[in-house]
Order: C-alpha cells, then structure tokens, then sequence
C-alpha cells in the first residue's frame, strides 16, 4: 500500500484512527512512502521503516498538453516580463496569505492560478495590501496552465503544514525546467526541490526568508537559469513516470516472490 499523509489538523480524529491505521498496517507486506523525507520525518511510521522504502511520484511529459502558440502569444502579451507564478488549490495549508505579505512592498509580478475555499479571503488580502502586481486568474484549462509554466521566471511554493505531503505542481516545474521557491515542512517538497541546487528552501510561514529568497533568485537570473537546468535534470533521472513504474515492477516483484520484509 501507499501512505501519502497524515491526518495533520484532525487531532481529535487522529486519535480514534490511530488503532485502525496499526491494525491495516500491521497487515501489509510492503508499504511505500513518496518520498525519504515522508518516511523520516513520520512519527506514524515508526514501527513500519522495516517493511517500507520510498518511492516518488513519476510524471510523463509526453501525456500534457502542450501550450499552442496561440496560448503562448495570449499571456505574452498579458505579463510581457519577467513574473512569478503559484499553480495549485487556494487552500489554508497552501501558505498563499504568506506569500501575499512577502511580495508586498516588492515590484515582482506574481500570478496565480487555481480557486478554492481561500479563494474570497486571499483576493480581499491582495486589496487591502494594495498588490497590484499580484494576478488571481482562477482555474485555467491545462493549456493556459502549462503555457504560464512555460513562460514563468520562476514558481513559488509556499505551502507551510505537512497537509503537503509531495506537491505536484513543484514536480511540473522540475519538468519545465524551472526555479523553484518553497518551504521545509519536512515532506516531499524538500524531495522534489533540492535545496540550493534546484532552488531555494525556507522555513514555513516565515515571511522575511520567503521573501528574500524570491529577491534573490530574481536579482541573479544566472542563478535562476542554473536552478532551472538542475530542476530538469533531476525530473529526468528521479521523477519521471518511467522510473516511478521501475521501482513499482520491482517492488511487485519482491513481493509476489515472497521476498517482502516482515514487519
């Protein structure tokens, strides 16, 4: 079986769910985690290291849509420069009042796409603060998406609460071959954004790191282009699908022939 997450906010559930999670665990001959850091920091999975290893989620390019030259022209002519971008569900754990704080008082374009039940609350923090600079276009057909992706400087992450076990959208942007910005929760979004290598990692909800690390990515586009190349070569190697089904096959493998582990 897979385990993506915890029950982060629930405190009270967790507690009821604690024994019927032991008992389907205690069942299992193989678990998977998405990635080391799921699995290190999971204080849930103590007793289980033995019987589980990491595997990450693999994406395919070949399977997105491709952003047309009609799309590409549209939001060139939208966001002319150099900006931002944040791509996912506009939920608390997201960390996007956070963001909001670190771009005010900045002149960085930062667009935005994807709704959600923050979706209200976030538009009316981005008035008060007066971010004109910030662009809330909602949800988007994939092609608009991937287009933004492929026009991007960069994409900033902030989600700040383990609720984010991997974060898929950081994952596309290793696969467009951008920069990355996001928060150390401890899960999969350390995984998938190397620290200093594909981009910049800061402590979560701080406003101050966030927003110096966006200032400095974009004061230094040699960095940003380099962070963008890494980002690439580590989709390539480590979280493409072809490497997620490998890992998969051998692991059905191990297990069929009864080489699983004991718990």
């Amino acid at each position: 079986m897979t385990y993506h997450s915890n029950s982060v906010r629930q405190k009270f559930l967790e507690k009821v769910y604690q024994p019927l999670r032991h008992w389907l665990l205690n069942d299992v001959d193989r678990m998977v985690t998405t990635s080391p850091n799921c699995l290190s920091g999971n204080l849930a999975l103590n007793s289980y290291r033995d019987q589980t290893e990491a595997i990450a989620y693999g994406l395919d390019k070949d399977i997105y849509p491709q952003a047309d030259s009609e799309s590409l022209a549209k939001w060139c002519e939208r966001f002319s420069g150099r900006f931002f971008l944040f791509v996912g569900m506009l939920r608390d754990y997201k960390g996007l009042t956070i963001l909001l704080q670190a771009v005010a008082d900045t002149d960085m374009p930062l667009v935005i796409v994807g709704d959600g039940p923050e979706a209200a609350t976030l538009k009316q923090q981005a008035r008060d603060l007066q971010l004109d600079h910030v662009h809330f276009l909602g949800a988007l057909p994939e092609e608009d998406k991937f287009a933004l992706l492929s026009l991007c400087y960069g994409v900033v992450f902030p989600s700040h609460l383990r609720s984010e076990a991997f974060g898929i959208s950081l994952q596309e942007a290793a696969m467009y071959g951008k920069p990355m910005i996001s928060s150390d929760t401890g899960t999969g979004t350390t995984y998938v954004n190397f620290a200093d290598e594909t981009g910049l990692v800061v402590p979560p909800e701080d406003v101050f790191a966030l927003r110096a690390a966006m200032t400095s990515l974009w004061d230094k586009p040699a960095l940003a282009m380099q962070m963008g190349i890494f980002a690439q070569r580590r989709y390539q190697t480590i979280l493409n699908a072809e490497m997620m089904a490998k890992n998969y096959v051998r692991l059905y493998v191990d297990v069929i022939s009864g080489n699983a582990k004991e718990p």
